[in-house]
């Protein structure tokens, strides 16, 4: 059976013990991954281990405002410390610009220092309108 459902736990009061109670369930339930910000991602690796149940991280969350270098370290220290995807949040100001070289570059710099992990690029479409969302999805292909 393939697994779908990412459970998810990215607000900024989150604890330990709320992480930890979220990884039980998912292992219960056999979901696809644990879906959380990067500083508990050490945590939901152990938590994880051998459960076939994925480390996921948020990079960028949750504006995508960030500069590109630092969205492709978080990602990369996430991929270290055993993340198996990587959901980056869109550079949505650069977007609705027209600044699409920027995003792309932006993606293509998460998914080169991802190093092999699966990326999923979060565009946030309530905040765009149709044909920003048709770009977005076209850079995102791109930059990958």
């Amino acid at each position: 059976m393939q697994q779908y459902i990412d459970h998810t736990l990215l607000k900024p009061e989150a604890t330990s013990a709320q992480v930890i109670r979220l990884c039980q369930e998912a292992k219960k339930f056999h979901f696809f991954g644990v879906c959380v910000n990067s500083s508990f991602i050490p945590l939901v690796t152990r938590e994880l281990l051998e459960s076939g149940v994925a480390a996921v991280a948020v990079v960028g969350f949750p504006l995508g405002a960030m500069a590109t270098p630092a969205k492709a370290f978080e990602a990369e220290w996430c991929v270290r410390h055993g993340a198996k995807e990587i959901d980056m949040v869109i550079a949505i100001g650069a977007l609705k610009e027209k600044n699409y070289d920027l995003v792309r570059r932006d993606i293509a710099a998460v998914v080169k220092a991802s190093r092999g992990a699966l990326v999923k690029v979060i565009i946030e479409t309530s905040l765009l309108n149709e044909d920003e969302k048709r770009i977005a999805c076209a850079l995102a292909v791109e930059g990958a």
